[in-house]
């Protein structure tokens, strides 16, 4: 068992919200670098607010490669990426309600990683694979779904880390893909070209059980949406139709 240091962070802080309890299973991991340091301690005390809510994710490794757990449970929603569904190459959704944002701690824009802060993410998604059974479908990079932020960015090892997945015996394939975005937010006003990759779990999927559920809920409910609509809209034609024999009466 890894060992997770856990903060409990509390659902409000100075009356702005930090998490929300929500069903939906977590499909999704999205990578993101901290880009700094402190980063525990700003969001345990809900330092950085955006939009009246306060920024975390449900996971952060710091520089001394220590895991640390946000909010009380990983289940919870946080507000590590926005609320914009966006869509990676096979077409399948992700934004923040459905996934696991883990934080690595870098020094910043350019900063780099070590070995050991790409086994110890290894170590935490095989934990939250298989121990926390959630439905992992992919590995998502923060700037696959941000049109601002760079992160992981240009010196995220890709293949340390994917080998550091391999150890753990995570089955898995890989997408590569060039982003080409300039920095916004840095005010260094350079436009940076790397590689970056989505991966893809296609083992059985640990918690699908619960991922199927959830789904034929949705699916259930899309259904009864659709004979409500129609319905109405039958409704609406029958009373045209009536309207206009009235008025040729």
């Amino acid at each position: 068992m890894i060992e997770i240091i856990a903060h409990n962070m509390p659902r409000y802080i100075n009356r702005y919200e930090a998490w929300r309890s929500i069903d939906e299973p977590k499909t999704n991991i999205m990578i993101h670098a901290t880009e700094g340091p402190r980063t525990v301690e700003m969001f345990v005390n809900g330092e950085k607010i955006v939009n009246g809510v306060v920024i975390s994710s449900q996971y952060v490794i710091d520089a001394n490669f220590n895991i640390h757990l946000i909010p009380p449970n990983d289940s919870v929603l946080c507000f590590h990426v926005g609320d914009t569904d966006f869509r990676n190459i096979s077409g399948y959704r992700h934004n923040r309600k459905n996934s696991i944002g883990i934080e690595h701690e870098n020094s910043g824009l350019m900063g780099s990683f070590d070995n050991r802060m790409y086994a110890k993410s290894a170590e935490l998604i095989d934990y939250i694979i298989n121990y926390e059974k959630h439905p992992i479908r992919y590995i998502i990079p923060h700037e696959f779904s941000s049109r601002k932020k760079l992160d992981p960015g240009v010196n995220w090892d890709w293949n340390s880390f994917e080998n550091e997945l391999r150890n753990c015996d995570l089955l898995f394939s890989s997408q590569s893909y060039t982003l080409t975005k300039k920095d916004k937010l840095w005010g260094t006003g350079k436009t940076f070209t790397w590689e970056t990759r989505i991966i893809n779990f296609y083992q059985s999927l640990a918690g699908s059980s619960q991922l199927e559920n959830y789904l034929d809920q949705k699916d259930y409910q899309k259904e009864v949406n659709l004979k409500v609509i129609g319905t109405g809209i039958c409704l609406i034609i029958i009373f045209i139709i009536l309207t206009l024999l009235l008025k040729e009466k």
